[in-house]
């Protein structure tokens, strides 16, 4: 995730999962998600960038939410297939399975390139 120049990982303790919601919430970040596919006689890789905006979010409200679901372990200390998508004011993403995983799309478009058949 890419906030002002600053890249945020996975929290990892509620200190931080709270730390990084103060700092994203009421503005908008980038979150990017990329996937390679590579065999032994080509590479491809795809990156999805994801604008996520954030609702302005009271201290309380944020200390409730990452109690509740724990994001620890999610880059943005936020989960979107679960409490999380309730932060957000709007998300612009050309692939909304990239923001929680892995990007179904970008990957479907992928792998005919290597002879897998997707349907």
């Amino acid at each position: 995730l890419n906030f002002n120049g600053d890249i945020f990982n996975k929290p990892e303790t509620i200190e931080n999962a709270i730390s990084h919601l103060k700092k994203l919430q009421g503005k908008t970040h980038e979150l990017i998600t990329s996937i390679a596919v590579i065999s032994k006689d080509k590479q491809v890789v795809e990156t999805v960038v994801s604008k996520m905006t954030m609702k302005e979010l009271s201290d309380e409200q944020i200390e409730r939410y990452v109690v509740s679901d724990e994001p620890l372990w999610s880059c943005g200390a936020y989960k979107l297939e679960t409490q999380g998508i309730a932060l957000f004011d709007q998300i612009e993403c050309p692939d909304h399975s990239s923001i929680i995983g892995l990007p179904l799309i970008a990957l479907s478009k992928i792998l005919p390139e290597f002879g897998i058949d997707v349907l």
